[in-house]
């Protein structure tokens, strides 16, 4: 009984998982890594409550 709850506990964390990653943002493969960079960059200030700059 208590193997059996472990396993659907188990396999409940990875569907979210799985899931969970299907929702995140595009992968940086998809971006280039100049924009991956500025897009985590953004995140990253954001969170953190920082002005950012990366104008050149």
């Amino acid at each position: 009984m208590v193997d059996q709850a472990l396993k659907s506990t188990h396999s409940g964390l990875s569907e979210t998982r799985r899931a969970l990653k299907e929702l995140r943002a595009s992968p940086p493969e998809d971006l280039g890594l100049i924009e991956a960079v500025r897009t985590l960059a953004h995140a990253t200030a954001q969170r953190a409550s920082l002005e950012l700059d990366l104008s050149t």
